[in-house]
């Protein structure tokens, strides 16, 4: 089994960033297909 933990950015309501990975929210859906498409077994959103 493979897992991958897709670290994401979200985008507070006065417009700041919080969290510490590198994609944004609409970017992780299309990344996380990407992901499935690889063979990836298991994807942790953190």
């Amino acid at each position: 089994m493979v897992e991958y933990k897709l670290p994401i950015i979200t985008v507070n309501p006065d417009g700041s960033l919080r969290g510490k990975g590198d994609l944004l929210e609409d970017e992780e859906a299309e990344f996380a297909k990407m992901l499935d498409a690889a063979g990836i077994d298991m994807i942790q959103v953190a």
